[in-house]
C-alpha cells in the first residue's frame, strides 16, 4: 500500500469541514454498549465523498475523536470491549486495506503497530494492514504461489476481545490460483495470524456480550432487511424477491418477525441468508436463521431456534442443554451460507459451564469441524475456477 494513500489517515483533533454538506450514515455501537462510532459522509462541491468516523463515549460527546478521511467505501467493527476497532477500507477497485486501531490513554485510536509520536507517522506505518502477511501465510498453508494483483482482505467479526476473524478474496490476472473466502485469525495482543481453530477454542478470551448490537458495519444490508422499532419491541421486515412478477410487488417489504426487547441483523453476502439476534431483558439471547428459498419470494426459517440451540450445545460437547440455558448470538457470516455462532452455556442454577463458538452451514444443514474445513472448501472452490 502506497504510504501516500495512508498519509493523514488518523486525525485525533476535531475536523473543520469545508464542504457544504455532511451526512450521518449510521451509528455503530460497541458490543459493551459504552462507545459509539458515527459514520459521517462529507460531500464537496464536485460531489466527491470522504468518509469519517466520529468515536465517542456513550452520553459524552465532549470527548469525541475523528478517524479519517477515507475515500470510497469503508466498514467499521468494534472489539467487544471497545479497546480495538477494525476498519476495512475499499481503497481501490482491486484492493482493500484493513487496519486494526487501538485506543490509547487519551482516547485516540492508532494503528496497532503505528508509532505513537504523531498521527501522520502512525498512519504511514499502518500500511502493513495484514495483506502481505495474510498472503504469505496462505501460500505456506496451501502450497501455492499466488501473488494476487486483486487483493481483498477484510474484517469479518471479532470473536473475542483480542481476536479478529479475517476473510479474503484474491487472484492474479491470467493465473489459475486464487483464494475464494479463505479465512484466518488475527490475535491483536500477540500480533499473530493463524488458521488453527482448535488452538483458538482452547485459549480464547472473553466472548462478546450476548446482546444485540444495533448496527455493525459490514454485517447489515438494509436493501435486504431492516429493523423497525415499535415502543418496547421491534419488527424485522425483509425485502421480497425482486426478480418475480408475483403479487405483492417485487421489492416491497414483508414482516418476518415481531418481538419484545431488542434485536440486530446479520445478513449474509449475496443476501440469501440472514441471522436475527434477539434479546429480551430477563430472558436468554437467541438467534434465528432464515434462508431465501428459490421457490418463494420470502425468507423462511432455516431451523427452529430450539432445535438450533440443542444442536449448538451438542457441538460444544454439552449433553445437559435441556436442563440448562444457552445464550447464543450470530457474530457474522464467513460466506453466503456459513454463519458464526457464539454462545454461553449455563446450568439450571445459572452457573456458566462454558463459552463456545461454532460455524454452521445453513445450506448443508450442519456444523463444520472448524476453520480448517471451511478453508479447505475455499481452496477447492478456487481450484475449480
Amino acid at each position: 500500500m502506497n504510504a501516500f494513500l495512508l498519509s493523514g489517515l488518523l486525525a485525533s483533533a476535531s475536523i473543520s469541514f469545508a464542504a457544504p454538506r455532511v451526512e450521518e450514515e449510521e451509528t455503530i455501537e460497541s458490543p459493551d454498549g459504552l462507545y459509539r462510532a458515527v459514520h459521517l459522509k462529507e460531500f464537496d462541491d464536485d460531489g466527491f465523498v470522504s468518509h469519517y468516523f466520529q468515536t465517542l463515549p456513550k452520553g459524552d460527546p465532549g470527548h469525541s475523536r475523528m478517524v479519517g478521511p477515507f475515500s470510497r467505501n469503508v466498514a467499521w467493527s468494534w472489539s467487544p470491549d471497545h479497546k480495538y476497532a477494525a476498519v476495512t477500507w475499499y481503497v481501490l477497485s482491486n484492493e482493500t486495506v484493513t487496519l486494526v486501531l487501538v485506543r490509547d490513554g487519551d482516547g485516540r485510536l492508532r494503528p496497532v503497530n503505528g508509532k505513537a509520536d504523531d498521527d501522520e507517522t502512525a498512519a504511514e506505518n499502518a500500511g502493513f494492514d495484514f495483506s502481505a502477511r495474510f498472503w504469505e501465510m496462505f501460500r505456506a498453508e496451501n502450497g501455492m504461489k499466488l501473488q494476487p494483483d486483486h487483493s481483498y482482505v477484510y474484517a469479518l467479526a471479532w470473536l473475542d476481545g483480542r481476536t479478529l476473524l479475517l476473510g479474503s478474496l484474491g487472484y492474479e490476472s491470467g493465473q489459475k490460483e486464487s483464494s475464494d473466502g479463505w479465512a484466518a485469525l488475527y490475535d491483536v495482543e500477540r500480533d499473530t495470524l493463524s488458521a488453527d481453530w482448535d488452538a483458538w477454542q482452547r485459549s480464547h478470551g472473553t466472548l462478546p456480550p450476548m446482546r444485540p448490537v444495533r448496527s455493525d458495519s459490514g454485517q447489515f444490508d438494509d436493501e435486504v432487511a431492516d429493523v423497525v422499532r415499535q415502543g418496547e419491541g421491534y419488527e424485522v421486515r425483509a425485502t421480497l424477491q425482486k426478480d418475480t412478477g408475483a403479487d405483492p410487488e417485487p421489492g416491497s417489504r414483508a414482516v418476518l418477525l415481531r418481538g419484545e426487547g431488542d434485536c440486530s441483523l446479520r445478513v449474509a453476502p449475496e443476501g440469501l441468508a440472514m441471522a436475527v439476534n434477539t434479546f429480551k431483558p430477563g430472558s436468554r439471547a437467541c438467534v434465528q436463521l432464515f434462508v431465501r428459498r428459490t421457490t418463494m419470494q420470502r425468507f423462511a426459517e432455516a431451523m427452529p431456534d430450539d432445535v438450533l440451540v440443542r444442536a449448538f450445545a451438542e457441538n460444544a460437547g454439552w449433553k445437559d442443554a435441556d436442563a440448562g440455558f444457552v445464550d447464543m448470538q450470530a457474530a457474522g457470516w464467513l460466506d453466503a451460507s456459513t454463519v458464526i455462532l457464539q454462545g454461553t452455556l449455563s446450568d439450571a442454577t445459572g452457573k456458566k459451564h462454558a463459552d463456545h463458538t461454532a460455524l454452521y452451514d445453513v445450506g448443508k444443514g450442519r456444523f463444520l469441524s472448524g476453520l480448517q474445513e471451511f478453508n479447505r472448501s475455499g481452496v477447492e472452490r478456487s481450484e475449480k475456477r
